[in-house]
């Protein structure tokens, strides 16, 4: 005999756990070989797609909602260093990242896109949306794996960010200063 509803879980206790399945999977990362780093990076990765959905607008949409993206989309073919490479394909492994083969970049190239794990999407505070994507550089996913910290800082967006990205910073201002 079936019961006739469940159980409910309230929705804190469900973030809550969640969040904590998250973080045990970071600590879990941790105590693998290069898996501080491997940390740092998804940490990286996190902290600036959650500002692109507090600071910027997605304009391909109407009504510009929020800046979804919890995927790294390349611009080119990834040629990557070989200490970079070594990274990536761990981020693989480990499943960190869940890549898909079928992406076709704005260049019209056909690239890998990067996906973030789904676990770790509520822990950065990111949506389950696949409207957009953070599309990066060869040179700056290189610098996500070598240099997350500067990856970061460089890539951040920060409160008084123009919503825009077409229109342009004023001059003599940078991302530190807003």
């Amino acid at each position: 005999m079936q019961a006739k509803s469940s159980p409910k879980i309230p929705s804190n206790e469900q973030t809550a756990s969640v969040r904590e399945q998250a973080g045990n999977f970071l600590k879990g990362l941790r105590i693998l070989p290069n898996g501080n780093l491997l940390v740092e990076i998804v940490t990286a990765f996190g902290i600036v797609a959650n500002a692109y959905l507090k600071f910027r607008n997605s304009k391909n949409v109407k009504g510009e909602p929020p800046w979804q993206a919890h995927r790294i989309e390349p611009y080119e073919q990834l040629e990557l260093s070989k200490e970079a490479q070594i990274r990536y394909e761990e981020l693989l492994r480990y499943s960190v990242f869940i890549e898909d083969v079928r992406g076709k970049s704005r260049r019209g190239k056909v690239v890998p896109r990067l996906y973030l794990r789904r676990l770790l999407i509520p822990h950065f505070n990111l949506t389950f949306s696949m409207r957009d994507s953070i599309e990066l550089e060869v040179g700056e996913i290189e610098d996500l794996l070598l240099k997350p910290k500067e990856f970061e800082r460089k890539h951040r967006l920060r409160k008084g960010f123009i919503k825009d990205p077409d229109q342009p910073l004023l001059p003599g201002i940078e991302f530190e200063d807003l």
